[in-house]
């Protein structure tokens, strides 16, 4: 790999906060994602493969021949900056049991929080994470902090283990949805009722450990 022979060169890209490889739960394999890129790969010691393919609709899809083009050579920053609606990749993938976890980049996140999304290999139903709604299963407390908070909408899930995935909830809004339950009579475990009984809004942030159930 030659950094000054490449397509892609740093100022073709925007910044995004995150690294392109991401946990699979071994430590013989990482998830991989390009720019510009509709493609999940798996790195693994000796090899590279693609092994998930994304099709979107032609108007957020970038035109063809958009990372070889030399045409657009150190402008296709600017490109994405003045075509909002575009899906310029893919990122955050994880995988636990048939559950694919990813999540859409655009510029400056133009999809209103609908951008991180579960799919199930096995029934094909997708599902915007940012539309999971709580319930008496999470003690009426949200898996994510978007409506109270920024850290999911910077760093959308944090990791995975092969059997979970990880985000966090700053310790503030987790007390503020605590609060906003008191109408609701919640019984909480208790760990939670340990927590709430001594918790700050200064405390670190809580971490929130998701498993998807096999089939939706």
């Amino acid at each position: 790999y030659n950094m000054k022979k490449t397509s892609l060169q740093s100022e073709d890209c925007f910044y995004i906060n995150h690294n392109p490889f991401y946990e699979t739960g071994s430590d013989t394999a990482l998830y991989y994602c390009r720019p510009y890129d509709y493609n999940i790969y798996q790195l693994t010691t000796s090899r590279l493969n693609k092994i998930y393919s994304f099709v979107f609709p032609l108007a957020y899809t970038l035109p063809n021949g958009f990372v070889t083009d030399t045409l657009l050579k150190g402008k296709r920053k600017s490109y994405i900056q003045n075509h909002t609606n575009l899906i310029s990749g893919v990122s955050h993938s994880y995988q636990t049991g048939n559950t694919l976890f990813f999540r859409l980049e655009s510029w400056l996140g133009r999809f209103d929080g609908h951008d991180s999304y579960m799919y199930n290999l096995k029934s094909g139903n997708l599902v915007s994470v940012i539309n999971i709604q709580p319930d008496s299963l999470t003690f009426h407390l949200p898996l994510i902090d978007l409506k109270e908070g920024a850290e999911f909408a910077n760093n959308n899930f944090f990791t995975s283990d092969g059997k979970y995935v990880y985000t966090s909830i700053p310790s503030f809004a987790f007390l503020n949805f605590k609060n906003a339950n008191t109408d609701k009579k919640v019984q909480y475990n208790s760990t939670l009722r340990e927590y709430f009984a001594k918790g700050s809004r200064t405390d670190n942030p809580v971490i929130v450990q998701i498993k998807p159930k096999a089939i939706f």
